[in-house]
């Protein structure tokens, strides 16, 4: 039986993908559809394979990767078993059909490097699954067609796909780093409590592709580093806390706070639409 990967219609409206050069989108549209991948996004990808299959030098292969995984945070690679995760795996691949998921566990039980699991699927109790008398077990990737979406063109079945939140702190390992990155700000080093809390209801409601997002436009906002001052000399700066409140969150998201410097006027005030977010500072 052949195997299939999904690829939505949508992937192309991506922000993140929109965002990419056009190899970017090739070699990431690659690392999820290629002959090694398996049912839970999780495998073992030879650079010669992929020098191959895509017919790029092995310095951009190189490049690309480590790319991916250290700026877009897109994959996350083992060093130890030369196994890669591509940590948005469910958002163009997941199901709830039990088949499916049966599947992915008995797929986890090949994962040789356990700790990859958690980037994309959280801190799941892999449950043993037997083998005996399973047609699932037999072959992995045998799921019957009308069982799941990555076989499928139905683009409504992955709308019904639940969101699988990371829970443990270590999880939210790119969101620490990403947000620490900004040199102006406050940095973080961890995310529990009434924190985390937000953290996951935000990814629940957005995606953990916008929660990136919203970082990356805090980043660009002069307001938000507070390079900005109103007329007694003050500047508002931007918390990790303030930022991942509902209200807050989707203004960043939406880029409300996104001014270039250049448009403060010459004596260095607000220019009027900043001065309006200002004033309602929340």
């Amino acid at each position: 039986m052949a195997v299939y990967r999904t690829v939505y219609t949508t992937f192309w409206q991506d922000d993140f993908i929109l965002s990419l050069t056009s190899t970017e989108k090739f070699f990431y549209l690659y690392l999820m559809t290629n002959s090694k991948t398996n049912i839970c996004g999780i495998y073992e990808l030879p650079k010669s394979v992929a020098m191959m299959e895509t017919g790029l030098p092995l310095i951009k292969i190189t490049e690309l990767l480590t790319k991916f995984e250290k700026e877009y945070h897109r994959v996350v690679c083992s060093k130890i078993t030369n196994e890669i995760v591509v940590t948005n795996w469910l958002k163009y691949n997941g199901n709830p059909s039990p088949k499916v998921q049966k599947a992915i566990q008995i797929a986890f039980e090949n994962v040789k490097d356990k700790s990859l699991i958690n980037f994309t699927y959280g801190n799941i109790q892999n449950d043993t699954v037997s083998k005996k008398n399973d047609t699932v077990s037999k072959n992995i990737e045998g799921v019957s067609p009308s069982d799941c979406s990555m076989f499928s063109d139905n683009d409504t079945v992955s709308d019904t796909v639940p969101v699988i939140v990371p829970s443990s702190k270590t999880d939210y390992k790119p969101i620490i780093e990403s947000w620490n990155q900004i040199i102006e700000l406050a940095h973080i080093d961890c995310i529990e409590h009434k924190r985390l809390e937000h953290v996951k209801t935000r990814i629940e409601e957005k995606g953990f592709d916008r929660f990136l997002q919203m970082i990356e436009n805090v980043k660009v906002s002069p307001f938000l580093l507070g390079k900005i001052k109103d007329k007694d000399g003050k500047a508002f700066k931007a918390t990790f806390d303030w930022c991942i409140l509902p209200n807050n969150f989707q203004k960043i998201l939406d880029g409300n706070y996104i001014e270039e410097e250049n448009d403060k006027n010459e004596k260095g005030k607000r220019p009027a639409a900043l001065t309006k977010i200002y004033g309602e500072r929340y």
